[in-house]
């Protein structure tokens, strides 16, 4: 049993038996019988770059969800699990062909990424310049030493989770429901199981803010610019994630307009 992938690269092909039926196939991949077809566990894939992107998303998500487990830097955790995120998106651009709400998925969930990911490094900047270490132990009590700025992270970090009612939220729902319509059902899987991975190591960070103790009473002072760009991007956190229909009709009508 394997996979075929015909001679133009456009289609991938279940061949059981003895053998492939038709000879216009000379590419033999080797794999279980599920991994093709409408209705089966990894759903319709009409084309090699849709399969390509399936395994490119669901390697993303997963690689950069482990490294950024492993971290007790928190720019180096966010680092890593910003190509996670990538995953998602490239999720979105694995179903477009099947369904609109692919490209529209991928497109609100960027527009969420650019909010929360920026927001996220910006309050992190600015508590690590002003202790001078990013380390996850810095962060303890937070809360107490600057409430502000540990509720804007938290809001980040819930959005980057896909905590309702965030930015994060409405793209990952828009994605899933994507995946989901197109019946990549392993992959929404995979996208799920990854979703509860990345809530862990967030929630590490918002657990040191508000339930470890503070190294000190003193607040956490902050660049008037690092203060604007926080302030900014949880505008748009929030806003994405509160009152998301005009986000979302800007999304349906982009690739509408050819961009």
């Amino acid at each position: 049993h394997g996979l075929a992938i015909s001679r133009d690269g456009k289609y991938l092909h279940m061949t059981t038996g003895h053998g492939f039926p038709d000879g216009k196939y000379w590419t033999y991949v080797l794999g279980p019988d599920s991994l093709a077809g409408p209705g089966t566990l990894l759903g319709n894939l009409p084309g090699s770059i849709d399969a390509a992107l399936w395994l490119i998303a669901a390697l993303t998500m997963t690689v950069g969800n482990v490294l950024a487990l492993l971290q007790t830097s928190v720019k180096r955790l966010l680092a890593y699990s910003s190509i996670a995120q990538a995953g998602y998106v490239l999720m979105g651009l694995a179903v477009m062909r099947e369904t609109p709400l692919g490209m529209q998925g991928a497109l609100i969930y960027l527009l969420a990424y650019l909010f929360m990911n920026l927001g996220a490094f910006a309050v992190v900047i600015a508590v690590s310049n002003a202790l001078g270490s990013d380390e996850m132990d810095e962060f303890g009590g937070l809360a107490k030493r600057s409430p502000g700025a540990a509720a804007a992270l938290t809001v980040f970090l819930l959005s980057l989770t896909g905590i309702p009612p965030m930015a994060g939220f409405v793209g990952k729902f828009v994605l899933f429901a994507a995946v989901i319509e197109a019946q990549f059902y392993a992959l929404a899987l995979i996208a799920a199981v990854n979703s509860v991975v990345a809530a862990f190591y967030y929630f590490r960070i918002v657990r040191a803010m508000y339930l470890e103790p503070a190294g000190s009473a003193e607040p956490v002072p902050g660049a008037p610019a690092l203060r604007l760009a926080v302030a900014l991007t949880l505008a748009g956190t929030l806003a994405v994630g509160l009152w998301p229909a005009p986000f979302l009709s800007w999304a349906t009508a982009m690739p509408m307009m050819g961009l």
